[in-house]
């Protein structure tokens, strides 16, 4: 049986996300301009899955690399910020804010959104740290997802 973290299960990864976006190993080969063989020897669990090859394909399918280590898509931050935002003014919890308001409310609408996406962020990466290495090990040092913001 395969580790979750053996290249046999990265292998998977990489083939259940190719089938569920429908991309071809024959399109990976040519976007990524690398030979189809060696696609077919990631993808078939042939050949080790380089570092390399993780995030160019991250890249070409738009998705985070984390993916095919946690099974799942973490939004990124933009997509989140928006959701937040039609999800608060959904509830009535925001004012809708043109270009009209002033400057100030707009700056306080703006952190406001900033912090619960910050820590929605924060929490959905900490639940994800729990559930794929255990209680034992979500106190390690797990990296640092946050990027600087203007």
């Amino acid at each position: 049986m395969a580790n979750e973290f053996s290249d046999e299960a990265l292998a998977k990864q990489i083939r259940t996300v190719l089938k569920q976006k429908r991309v071809s190993m024959k399109t990976v080969a040519e976007k990524m301009d690398i030979s189809y063989r060696t696609v077919q020897n990631y993808v078939s669990g042939e050949n080790r899955i380089t570092a390399e090859f993780i995030l160019r394909l991250s890249h070409l399918l738009q998705i985070d690399p984390g993916y095919f280590v946690y099974g799942d898509f973490r939004p990124n931050y933009h997509a989140l910020r928006d959701a937040v935002i039609d999800a608060l003014a959904e509830a009535g919890l925001i004012p809708n804010v043109s270009h009209r308001s002033e400057p100030a409310e707009r700056e306080q609408i703006s952190e406001i959104i900033h912090m619960v996406t910050s820590e929605i962020a924060t929490k959905y990466d900490q639940f994800r740290r729990e559930d794929a290495f255990g209680p034992y090990l979500a106190s390690l040092p797990f990296g640092d997802r946050e990027r600087k913001r203007s």
